[in-house]
Formats: structure tokens, sequence, C-alpha cells
């Protein structure tokens, strides 16, 4: 599980940024229990879920897109200098000249497989400048597995290692022949064959790691061919029952068809022949079609329709639903951005009680907009961030609840639209609009914008 994620000259995290996963103290409502929030790991309450709001471009995606590009550090191995993606994520804060130039860095300190590890890197879209591993043991003193440098003068990789590092000679020599700038050590491990737990178990942590817009995957590709399938259908079923919803059963059908030779030479002048035959065997194009199962009164038989046929709101509530169970099933983190505009609060809260209630050390980020969530009565507040964006000098932060300072029975609502967590957007019914929109309809009406 994750505990903390630091950012420095990050997108719109221009100074060093720690959102941290630790549990407060605060006593639960509602039907859920403490237990449901978070999990215990090394003596340390993780909390399972942390939900992310603010207005539009206030740095919600910004910090959720690190994630992903933790994913693409340590799983894409730029192992060739002809590597079409060795250019690293130009992720620097571009309103500074200060930091235009300088390197980006993440930090992440996460618990897996009995261990807590800290993982560093710092880098320039040209190269990575560094990359630390650390690994604790319980309450013993974080140990250094290994530090890999980039000189730029000399244009060399040094990767040190500890006398005490669990990385054994075989590996750190394999290692130090296959490291280039701008590839890291763990992404090293997904092509060779060789034998480190720590590396492996970094790698596995952060190997189904993603961002996540629900909306924009396709459903039929999500169910098609799962392993788990046993599982996941019953579950979701279930779920979509318990929110009120007809649906039965669902299929998903493989659809063939030939390629015709015109199509052929297009496609094979957007890919090589490899490419092509690897994408469509046989000449053959496959489909994915989704159907939906309903039983009709009076007819035993059940009656499938397309999943066009399906409002957006189910087809949303369906793929939240696949996206937390793959995390739970994986016991990794999740982050998913712009969730739940188009499900009912009623459901949405079914659906998140489901990831609580069913995870271990699986966590999910989710950057929404709905803010009914703030109204809902198991809803831990030390789960919350309200992110804000510096008008003056672009710069995100986020805000926490301070229990302390603010009772249990205030309005967390009430308080985040009257922008005590800055959630009121600030033209709205007020003057200045009502003049914009008066010209905007002038000039509507005239066809013509007047200065």
């Amino acid at each position: 599980m994750i505990e903390y994620i630091a950012l420095t000259n990050f997108f719109s995290f221009k100074e060093r940024t720690e959102f941290s996963l630790k549990a407060t103290k605060e006593k639960p409502r509602g039907t859920f229990s403490g237990e449901d929030w978070w999990t215990e790991v090394d003596g340390i309450k993780l909390l399972k879920a942390a939900f992310l709001l603010g207005n539009n471009g206030s740095g919600k995606t910004n910090f959720l897109n690190a994630l992903s590009v933790l994913n693409e550090f340590i799983t894409v191995n730029r192992d060739s200098k002809a590597f079409f993606r060795n250019r690293l994520p130009d992720v620097s804060f571009r309103l500074s000249d200060e930091t235009k130039n300088a390197p980006s860095v993440i930090e992440v300190a996460f618990h897996t497989a009995g261990y807590r590890y800290i993982y560093y890197v710092s880098w320039t879209p040209e190269y990575i400048v560094k990359e630390r591993l650390f690994r604790q043991e319980g309450k013993k003193k974080e140990k250094l597995i290994y530090t890999r440098e980039f000189s730029k003068e000399k244009d060399i990789v040094v990767v040190s290692y500890p006398k005490n590092t669990t990385i054994s000679g075989p590996v750190q020599e394999l290692i130090n022949q296959n490291i280039l700038k701008y590839s890291s050590v763990i992404s090293i491990y997904d092509s060779k064959n060789f034998e480190c737990e720590d590396i492996r178990n970094v790698y596995n942590y952060f190997r189904y790691v993603d961002l996540w817009n629900v909306k924009k995957y396709d459903l039929a590709t999500m169910l098609a061919k799962r392993s788990n399938e046993s599982l996941l259908r019953p579950i979701m079923l279930s779920i979509l029952k318990d929110m009120g919803s007809t649906i039965c059963d669902y299929k998903v059908d493989t659809l063939s068809f030939d390629i015709t030779e015109d199509e052929r030479d297009f496609l094979l002048t957007k890919m090589s022949e490899k490419e092509y035959h690897t994408n469509f065997p046989g000449d053959k194009r496959t489909i994915q079609k989704l159907q939906f199962g309903y039983k009709v009164a009076g007819k035993e038989e059940t009656e499938w329709l397309p999943e066009s046929l399906e409002s957006e709101g189910t087809l949303e509530a369906i793929r939240l639903i696949i996206v937390l169970f793959d995390s739970i099933w994986r016991n990794t983190p999740i982050a998913i951005d712009e969730c739940a505009q188009s499900i009912h609060p009623k459901a949405l809260e079914f659906i998140l009680s489901f990831f609580l209630k069913s995870s271990n050390t699986a966590q999910v980020f989710i950057a929404t907009q709905a803010l009914v969530l703030l109204k809902w009565d198991n809803l831990r507040r030390d789960a919350i961030r309200f992110f804000e964006k510096d008008k003056t000098t672009g710069c995100s932060s986020f805000t926490v609840i301070n229990n302390r300072t603010l009772h249990r029975n205030n309005q967390i609502y009430d308080l985040y639209m009257n922008r005590t967590f800055g959630g009121e957007v600030e033209i709205m019914e007020k003057e200045p609009w009502k003049e914009t929109l008066a010209k905007i309809t002038k000039c509507m009406i005239n066809k013509c914008w007047e200065e």
C-alpha cells in the first residue's frame, strides 16, 4: 500500500508536495467501521481510498498522472538508443524559468511483500538524473539497495551498491551492462531473466498501476476473455441488482471480418509487415460485441440488448466496478480521473462500499466532481483532498480537513461551496458574469464579436 507520494517540479506542483495516505484518529460514522477505510501495515493505518476534489484545472489530474509516470519508469525498458520512446516524460513546471530545465522528482513510500520501500527518481526529458531504492523491514533502519546516477559531463551511468545490498554480484553485472541514461534499474527486470526479490517486488507492485478515465475504455474489451470472469460476473451482477438495475446477465461475442486487399495495403503504410500479421492474423479483423440480458415477464428465455441501448450512467457504473474489482484482485493502487459524473449518487455509494468492504491492500485515488460524496454519512474526512491552483503563480496545492478545528457536524459540502476549501467558482452568480453573458448574447444575435 502507498504511504505517501511526493512530487517536485511536476506539472503544476512546483515545490515539493507530499500526499499522505496515513489515516487520522477520526472515529467512523454510519455503517462503516474504521477497518473498512484503512488497513494496518507495519503498525501504520493506511487509507484505502482518497477523493480528490477541486475546480477544473486545479491540479487533480496532474497529481494522478504521477502514478502513470511511475508505471512508465518501472515497466518501460528503453533498451535501445533507437527506441522510439527514449524521451522521458516532460512534466516540468513551465511557468517559472528556474524549473523549466530543472529535474522533475517523484518519491513514493509503499508497502508490499512484507517490506516498506522508498523509491526515488529524478529526471529530465533526456535522461534519468538519479534513482534510489530503500527497503525497510518492520521497525529496522532503512537499507539502501542501490543508487543510480548519470554524469552528464562523462555521459555515463553509474550504479552503486552498498556492501549489504540484496542485489547479488551477477545481477549487479547484468544491470551495469544494460543500464542506459534513459532506462531505470527496475525496468531492466522486465526483459532480463534474473532473480532479485526487491526489484521484483517493486516491479510487480507498479506494473498494473495506471490512470483511468472510465468513460474512455471499451467495455466489451474490458469484459472479454477474463481469467477471473467466474468471480467478476456474479459480483458485478449482484451490485447492479442492488443498485436497482434489471440487467441479469451479459455476454461478449467475437465477430470476425475479412480484410480486403485495398485495406491491407493501406494498413501496411501505417505499420510493419510483422505488426500487421500480429494485429490481423489470417487477414482478419475481429471486434467484440457486448450485449446485456434481461428477464421479461411472461418469457422464459433471456432477452438480449446491445450495449449501445444502455444509458451512459449504467455503462460508467459497470466500468467503475470492473476497474475497482481489478484493483482488489491484484492488491495494487488504481487512479481514476473524471469519475462518477453520470452515476446516480446512491449507485456510487453502493460501488464505493463494495471497494472499501472488499479491499485489503488495494487503494483507489478518485478525482471527481461528484460533490454528493461530501454528504455521504459514511465518509471519512481524512480521505478528502481539496485541490486549488494559485492564480498568481499557477502552482497547485491541496488542503486536508483539520479534525481538531472543524467540528464533525459542520456540513463539509456547504463549507466547500462557500470557499472554505476553494470550491466556489468565482464568476458564478456575480455581476461580471451577467455583463459578459449580455455581451455574448448580443454578439450571437449580431453574428459579430464586439470588443
